[in-house]
């Protein structure tokens, strides 16, 4: 059985990796700019981090028992996350991702371990914490793989895998 250290072990190696990615980005990296067809490294941050917030909102309703986030269609909240973060600059966009992920781990920290391993009302197709390990860890590094993949090194992204 899947246990909450487990998920925030998880958690907490996904930031580092996350981190690690956005260490490492050089000044024109850091500045440039992408568009929705094709983003670059501050619309890939941004969109984790949106989405990491909105799994710890969730998470937070259903701690306090409260209406969770209604679900969304992925395209539109993609296309709305990047139109608000694209003229953003990336101190901004890292700023962001720092409170997200947080609130994500916040949100994890305070939720019962019952809450993250059986399905929730909200979604009773699938435990909580696999939303978690997704929008917290997989998802994240499936966007920093793609990235190193575009820069050319395909290494790093089997490495991270």
């Amino acid at each position: 059985m899947v246990t909450k250290t487990q998920i925030l072990d998880c958690l907490a190696h996904g930031r580092r990796a996350q981190l690690e990615f956005i260490d490492g980005l050089d000044a024109a990296q850091r500045a440039e700019k992408g568009c929705y067809e094709k983003w670059c490294a501050k619309d890939s941050i941004a969109h984790m981090a949106y989405w990491q917030e909105r799994l710890a909102q969730r998470i937070q309703a259903l701690v306090s028992k409260n209406e969770p986030p209604q679900s969304i269609q992925y395209e539109e909240a993609n296309a709305a996350c990047f139109a608000r973060f694209c003229e953003q600059s990336f101190e901004q966009v890292h700023a962001y991702w720092s409170r997200s992920l947080e609130e994500l781990h916040s949100a994890v920290r305070a939720a019962d371990e019952q809450l993250l391993v059986n399905p929730p009302a909200d979604r009773p197709e699938r435990p909580l914490w696999m939303d978690v390990v997704g929008t917290g860890y997989t998802h994240p590094q499936m966007h920093v793989s793609e990235y190193y993949t575009t820069l050319g090194w395909p290494e790093k992204a089997s490495r991270l895998w």
